[in-house]
Order: structure tokens, then sequence, then C-alpha cells
């Protein structure tokens, strides 16, 4: 750069330069020192300017960061919990959702269990005729015999019992079918079958009254379980004077499900006979009772101290029956049938529905 004042150079920047250069060679350059000075004025604004960003951004609120005009949303306790509710519903229901399917699998696995067993019981009949209509008395081989005598041939009994006592040619077949399912499991009781209902199952009886709760006949564990004599009855049905039998009422109608049907009147007037079957003979009795009661009651009495005790609990029993049926009474050689399942509606875990019937006819094999 070059200052002129009336034609006169007054300062060149270039010659005070190349002047200071060789008038002062020992000297340090001021133009360096002063960049440097700059630069480090620079370098600590910089950081300075750095430092002071930090720090306003770490100070920052969350309204400070939200676009201008945007509401910062603050969740409040009841949203946490809500949350937090929803969780557990979901887990609840999912829970729910495992639990039915295994019970849907555990309804399927029963059905298909029992209904083997039934086609292996009724094998060799015609399952639309009765499957214990009595052999006609002209073709019996020992039509000869009276029914005291028959029953005493058979083994089962030297006491008289109040009970028609005939011949059954079709019970020779089911007492084959009974024994090939026996030598499956020697647990086996019998058959039962009520007309008018889906109660046609083995019998089963165990060493307690808990196993079979839970277990079918094969042993296999399933909700539905098996239907179950009570493990203190005899295996020879006459010598039991209250023959008691379990099963869970099922939801899906199973099992012990339809005794319920006996606390309609209507029901119970066209129905009447429940069937048992067992290697020894076809046993039927005759419902005198149905009603619903308390677990604690002692309807599943099976021991009496002496015909007495017998025949009052037995009118007890008759009595407590919210439907009647003429004509029934008791005498000390009767026997009794109680069938017992659990009552469905909530709440009542200790209530049963019980029914009770009378023996009123033992057919036996003419062989």
């Amino acid at each position: 750069m070059v200052i002129e004042i009336g034609g006169k150079t007054v300062f060149s920047f270039r010659k005070q330069e190349k002047w200071n250069n060789e008038a002062l060679p020992d000297e340090p350059d001021r133009s360096v020192q002063s960049a440097d000075r700059a630069e480090d004025r620079e370098t600590a604004e910089t950081d300075g300017a750095e430092n002071e960003f930090r720090a306003s951004v770490e100070a920052l609120s969350d309204e400070d960061i939200a676009p201008k005009g945007a509401k910062v949303r603050r969740h409040s306790t009841g949203w946490y919990v809500n949350r937090c509710l929803v969780a557990v519903c979901v887990c609840v229901l999912a829970v729910c959702l495992m639990q039915m399917l295994m019970m849907l699998r555990g309804y399927r696995q029963a059905d298909d269990i029992y209904n083997s067993l039934s086609n292996e019981f009724y094998a060799g009949l015609n399952r639309n005729e009765h499957a214990v209509a009595p052999l006609p008395s002209n073709a019996s081989p020992s039509a000869s015999l009276s029914y005291d005598e028959a029953l005493r041939k058979s083994g089962l009994t030297e006491d008289p019992i109040k009970a028609d006592v005939s011949y059954n040619v079709e019970f020779e077949l089911l007492r084959a079918n009974l024994q090939n399912l026996k030598r499956k499991n020697s647990d086996l009781f019998g058959w039962i079958s009520i007309d008018g209902t889906v109660i046609d199952y083995p019998v089963m009886q165990g060493t307690d009254n808990e196993y079979y709760l839970g277990h079918a006949y094969t042993g296999d564990p399933v909700p539905a379980g098996a239907i179950f004599a009570d493990f203190t009855n005899s295996r020879n049905i006459l010598e039991n004077r209250n023959l008691c039998m379990y099963g869970h009422n099922m939801t899906n109608g199973k099992m012990f499900n339809n005794l319920s049907k006996f606390m309609d009147a209507d029901f119970f007037a066209q129905h009447q006979y429940i069937v048992i079957t067992t290697l020894d003979g076809i046993f039927t009795y005759q419902v005198f009772a149905a009603y619903q009661t308390s677990m604690e009651y002692y309807y599943i009495k099976t021991a009496f101290a002496d015909d007495l005790e017998f025949l009052q609990w037995a009118n007890e029993m008759k009595s407590n029956s919210q439907n009647q049926r003429e004509g029934v009474t008791f005498d000390e050689h009767d026997r009794v049938l109680t069938l017992s399942t659990c009552v469905e509606s909530g709440g009542y875990w200790k209530s049963r529905y019980t029914v009770q019937a009378k023996l009123v006819k033992i057919e036996l094999s003419p062989n």
C-alpha cells in the first residue's frame, strides 16, 4: 500500500516492511506475533463459546427443546397405572387362553378314551336294542330254577334279595368284554348306563376316593377323571347296602353332568332305571330320590350298625327327594345305589346333586 500527499510518498508498506526487515534483522516479526496472538484469542473465544453452548444446552428444559407452539405432554400417575393394568390384563388373557386350550384338549382326550372303551364294551351287540333285554323264560336253560335258587347258584349271596332274578344271554358277551377291559386295568368295577342321559361309562374303584378324580381308566391324567365306586364298598355288589359312585359334573355335559336332569319332575317321572353291569351280573336299580345336598351330609354312608339303622336312613333319603316316586318301600333286604356329583353353580363347591335308586332286578348268565 502506498500513501501520497502532494505527490510525495508518505508511507509505503513494502518499503517499510523491507526496511524493518533490513534494519532490525534480530527483532521478532511483529506480524507473526500479532497473527499468533489473534489465533490464540480466536481459540480462546471458540473454547469459551463451546463451553457456554454446552452449558446452555444442558440447562435446556423440555419446554425449551419442544417446537414453538407445541405442548409438552406430561404423563400422570394414572396414565402409568392404566398402562400397568393393560399389561396385567394381557397376561391374564394369555393365561386364560392357554388354560382353555388345555381344558379343551383334556375334554377331547377323555372323549377319545371313553368312546373307545364304549366300543369295546358293546362289541358284538346291537346298540339300537336294549343291552340288557332278558332272555325269554321259555328259552332259559335253567327256567325251572326259582329266582332265589338262581341267585344262590351264581355264588353272589346266600341271603334272600328283594329283586327279580332272571337269565340274560347277552350278559355272557358283556361279561367277556368286561373281562377284557379288566385285564388292562384291574381297578375296573363294572359299567354304568342311564337311559336318557350321556352316562354310559366304565366304573373304577381305587384304594382311595382321590385317584380317579383326575385319572381316566387308562391312567392318563385328564380333568374328567373317571366314574368310580367308593373305595369302602365291596366288589360283590350285593354285599353293599349302599353302593356309592362319584363323577365330575363336566361343563361339556359329560360324566355325571346329567344327574341334574333328575331334578326335573318330568324327567324324573319318565326315566326310572339305572343299570350297573359287573362280572357277576346285570343289576337294575329304580330311582326313588333326587335332590341337592351338602357334601357333609351322610347320604354316602356305606356301613350300618343294624337293619333298623339302614331302614331309617333309606326312608330319610327318600323323604329328601324333591320329586317322589309312588310305591317305593324298603325292607332289610333292599340294596341302594347312590350317585353323587358336585353342583356347577359358583360358590356352591360343597353342594352335591344326588340320585338314589333301589335294586329291583338282577340278570345272570345262563351258563
